[in-house]
């Protein structure tokens, strides 16, 4: 989407924030954090196709306090984070 926008310098911005939470969140092709994000950004997708950007909004906005409750447990999607337990680091 921000790519089709044209904004080169928001595009910039989004690949450091994708590159960070990939980081963060290890997600790897294993990793269950994968139907997460795919099924908030369908939906998103869906919303707006629909005409309802506030809902579209709400949508996108879930997608990472969803994400953010599954690393406080430690697990995505039902899936066991391996390591996150023994990890020290922050970043």
């Amino acid at each position: 989407m921000v790519h089709a926008a044209g904004n080169g310098e928001l595009e910039a911005l989004w690949n450091l924030v994708i590159a960070r939470a990939q980081r963060l969140m290890m997600l790897t092709a294993a990793s269950g954090f994968w139907p997460l994000w795919q099924s908030g950004y369908g939906e998103t997708l869906t919303l707006l196709e629909a005409g309802d950007r506030a809902g579209a909004l709400r949508r996108f906005g879930q997608i990472f306090v969803t994400v953010k409750e599954h690393l406080a447990e430690g697990t995505a999607g039902g899936v066991i984070l391996v390591g996150q337990a023994e990890s020290t680091n922050p970043a």
